[in-house]
């Protein structure tokens, strides 16, 4: 049984050995909770050194000097050097009659087993601890085995800090607000951005529904914003067609001076679109690409480039902005963040080595992660899935959950098949054509399950 209420005093301690292996975040969940105020080592290995002196950054220099870190060299599995490292820091270090904890969620197995006999036979009170990520509870065990467990649930961290933790250094700060966004003289209203988005994105969504509808849109995008031997191609299957990426050689898009004088599609099926539009942004006489692109923020100001950043909205990125702004929604939903949603983002984003989130969002210190795509190709829809799933479990450890929004005609098989492949169940979930315009109500449900499940567990 979980207890709901916060880890009491007495599993805290004044001192606390972290054991640190390739997830630093249940060594930085574990630190913050167990020991708030008081010193904390780190045992780490060769391979693990730079998490090591990271998580000593992130807890502070004055509780983590470098001189708690504790080398193991290449000797992580070996039990005896294992547990003589930890046994001398509890007998010999750690002052007695101070308390001290041991945490051994982060270490490898081999690691764990020998630190934490260390620490039975080290003739002093340890309270050891893991972390069940199954549950998001703190378990403490006791003396003669007996386990005390805490709901960790309320712990927040953000993205942007288990990211750090990993040490990795995006190249710009993520968005937190949509990519389009209404400007008055040079700056983002949010009230009419608000409504815009609003406005646009449902009639995007609904563009996606229908057949003919996808596939003129999808023509329009390649003969106006992609330069002709760059468009994407079209394949065969069954009744109908579907695209897929060809190989960008490096002139994907139109010139900046093309871009520009792109007109919006004029087929009766999107007036709906050019009707909205056009209430929104009376001041233009035609809705070309760049009467429109400074209103919307479009490209940024110093950075003519960034023309490219208006094409690629429209041939796609608005699914991404169309996901931040649904978690967003959830967030403001009746004046309280009942889904535990904490500081949703996109666009996290580093080349060398490859990286990348299109958006994500923490629940506690629980890391969600979603691909976009227009795509309905299903080979397509697979490999950014897959991309984004071994991602997110790098960062977020066993606890991160995986969601690839799409145009996929079928989610729930793709699911299930991805789910298999990869013994992924329960940790994936995939947002077909059809969740698209109840989004917001679907990703309700999906965290409601998540948590269902993990109070079963419990």
């Amino acid at each position: 049984m979980t207890n709901s209420s916060a880890i009491p005093n007495a599993s805290q301690t004044q001192h606390l050995v972290l054991l640190v292996g390739s997830n630093p975040l249940p060594n930085y969940v574990a630190g913050k909770l167990l020991c708030p105020t008081g010193q904390i080592y780190l045992v780490h290995s060769t391979a693990t050194k730079d998490y090591a002196e990271k998580l000593s950054d992130k807890f502070g220099l004055q509780r983590c000097p470098r001189c708690n870190l504790r080398d193991l060299g290449k000797d992580e599995s070996n039990p005896q050097k294992i547990y003589q490292k930890v046994q001398t820091l509890l007998v010999d270090e750690i002052p007695a009659g101070q308390t001290v904890g041991l945490h051994y969620t982060g270490g490898t197995k081999v690691m764990s087993v020998h630190a934490y006999e260390a620490a039975r036979q080290s003739g002093r009170p340890v309270v050891c601890s893991y972390l069940d990520a199954r549950t998001l509870s703190m378990v403490i065990v006791g003396q003669h085995g007996q386990q005390d467990i805490w709901t960790a649930a309320e712990f927040e961290i953000t993205v942007e800090d288990i990211i750090d933790l990993h040490r990795i250094a995006l190249e710009k700060p993520p968005k937190k607000l949509p990519k389009l966004v209404r400007m008055r003289q040079g700056v983002v209203d949010k009230t009419a951005t608000k409504i815009l988005l609003e406005k646009v994105l449902p009639v995007l969504v609904k563009i996606q529904q229908d057949d003919d509808s996808r596939d003129q849109w999808r023509e329009w995008c390649n003969s106006g914003l992609r330069r002709a031997d760059e468009a994407r191609s079209w394949i065969k299957d069954g009744d109908s067609h579907r695209w897929q990426e060809t190989v960008d050689k490096g002139f994907k898009w139109k010139s900046k001076g093309n871009l520009k004088l792109t007109e919006l599609p004029s087929q009766e099926r999107f007036s709906e679109l050019i009707q909205v539009l056009k209430d929104e942004f009376k001041e233009v006489e035609k809705l070309t690409l760049g009467n429109l692109s400074d209103l919307c923020g479009f490209p940024s100001k110093g950075k003519e480039e960034k023309m490219e950043d208006f094409a690629k909205w429209f041939d796609g990125e608005w699914l991404e902005d169309y996901t931040l702004w649904t978690l967003q929604a959830l967030m403001a939903e009746e004046g309280q963040n009942k889904n535990k949603l904490h500081q949703p983002g996109m666009d996290y984003k580093r080349e060398h080595p490859e990286f990348q989130f299109d958006v994500a969002v923490t629940r506690s210190y629980q890391l969600y992660a979603f691909s976009c795509t227009t795509s309905d190709d299903k080979k397509l829809c697979k490999s950014k899935l897959f991309e984004a799933y071994i991602r997110a479990r790098q960062m977020g450890g066993d606890e991160a959950k995986t969601a690839l929004v799409c145009c996929y005609g079928d989610a729930d098989a793709l699911e299930q098949e991805m789910a298999q492949e990869f013994d992924a169940k329960g940790r994936i979930k995939v947002f077909g054509r059809a969740d698209l315009p109840c989004l917001k109500e679907n990703l309700e449900v999906w965290f409601d399950q998540v948590d269902a499940s993990q109070r079963s567990e419990r």
